[in-house]
């Protein structure tokens, strides 16, 4: 027992740190990249003129009935909208809205809305190139904001050509962006920076990609060895037996998977299928992370992070016995170490010891 304990702990040590900290990437934050607040702005000059020209197409029409297949359009959202509900109801759940910019304080054109979980990835290229990956942000996000009317860039992340990573969107964790209609609510997007139709991306590109899907995986409790259910609106022959096609997919996929598009094409298809696949192991027995309980601050609730529950899986192994052991010399660890890092992995272990314990 007294050889076994310590090397259990070594091991454990070994993996729990390098999981958490070896693999992160630098995400640059949206205020270093100095999006345009007028763009998201009830009050900006933007938004007046989009809601007074609104109002006057809506005045123009309004006294006439409705045509065939206004009504028709009306129905088959009534229809879409029920069978939604009734079936799956757990992926539209807005946790909260939030009406003022946390970042300028500001009455935005749309509510941020907040989801309960995460449960999938969806990557998507930019299509459009730029001179630079700057201009490039800045042009989309006056494209989406305004042209599209979405108020604001409809991905949380966007990636450079030189493998930076920006965050992307206003709110932050666990924000609704708009991208895919039904699959919204619980998906997280990621930009690449470029048109990949016929080539693929660079090395930094695929590097900061795959750093960013354990990131994200591990933030949000992601498995991806697990299918998810998707949603898109019909095409072609299924229109004549539903409006609404549902699938099951992987938990990480592509633009093309959630919507009736080319995007991207096969060339980053295949070289991003590959990401998934490295990284199953790596993410099973993560379950989702709930947004109020990945911002609790009280330390008597015992929750389990992804990486928690992977260490209780791995001591699940283990002797009641030999777990106590282990706590005992992370405890003596813990009067010592002064690395914060350190400090805190020896936490997560000595956590899902007293959970496992129980």
């Amino acid at each position: 027992m007294k050889i076994i304990a310590p090397i259990i702990f070594i091991w454990l040590f070994i993996w729990t740190y390098s999981s958490l900290y070896a693999q992160d990437p630098v995400i640059i934050p949206r205020a270093s990249w100095w999006a345009n607040s007028l763009y998201n702005s009830i009050n900006s000059e933007y938004w007046k003129n989009i809601l007074s020209e609104r109002e006057a197409s809506y005045a123009k029409y309004e006294w006439k009935q409705p045509t065939a297949a206004q009504l028709a359009a009306r129905e088959k959202t009534k229809k879409v909208n029920a069978y939604l509900n009734e079936n799956f109801s757990d992926q539209f759940d807005i946790q909260e809205r939030v009406a003022m910019s946390p970042n300028t304080w500001t009455d935005l054109a749309w509510d941020l809305e907040y989801a309960d979980i995460i449960d999938g990835i969806v990557i998507h290229h930019t299509d459009t190139e730029y001179p630079n990956s700057l201009d490039g942000m800045k042009n989309i996000h006056k494209f989406h904001s305004l042209s599209r009317q979405w108020w604001d860039i409809g991905y949380n992340y966007i990636i450079w050509y030189d493998g930076q990573i920006y965050e992307w969107r206003e709110g932050g964790d666990y924000v609704v962006a708009a991208h895919s209609k039904y699959n919204n609510i619980w998906t997280v997007w990621i930009a690449i920076m470029g048109n990949y139709s016929h080539k693929w991306i660079d090395e930094k590109q695929y590097q900061a990609l795959d750093s960013l899907v354990k990131y994200l995986t591990k933030k949000y409790g992601i498995d991806l060895s697990k299918k998810r259910y998707y949603h898109s609106d019909c095409a072609y022959e299924a229109c004549k037996i539903f409006p609404i096609e549902t699938y099951l997919d992987e938990s990480l996929v592509w633009h093309r998977d959630t919507w009736h598009t080319s995007c991207p094409w096969d060339e980053l298809y295949e070289q991003i299928q590959k990401i998934r696949t490295d990284n199953i192991e790596f993410t099973k027995w993560f379950t989702p992370v709930i947004r109020w309980e990945s911002q609790s601050k009280n330390t008597d609730v015992e929750f389990q992070t992804p990486q928690i529950q992977k260490i209780i899986w791995i001591l699940k192994k283990y002797s009641d016995e030999q777990i106590i052991a282990i706590n005992t010399i992370i405890d003596q660890r813990l009067m010592t170490e002064q690395n914060e890092n350190m400090r805190k992995t020896l936490q997560m272990i000595k956590t899902a010891g007293i959970i496992r314990l129980k």
